[in-house]
């Protein structure tokens, strides 16, 4: 192993036991989440608007 990748594997280990490292992936994560909510919506909201039909009958 040289000590490069020992320093790059050391690196990684300590952004797992990092709280800030964390806190920033979690909201990465919930990010994530949310922009898949949003889509969702818009896609029901889409499908309302269809099952409506025209407005004016």
């Amino acid at each position: 192993m040289t000590k490069k990748s020992f320093a790059e594997n050391m690196a990684k280990f300590s952004q797992v036991f990092d709280p800030i490292f964390q806190i920033d992936a979690e909201i990465a994560h919930h990010e994530r989440q949310i922009k898949k909510l949003e889509e969702r919506r818009r896609e029901e909201i889409n499908r309302q608007n269809l099952n409506k039909g025209p407005a004016n009958g």
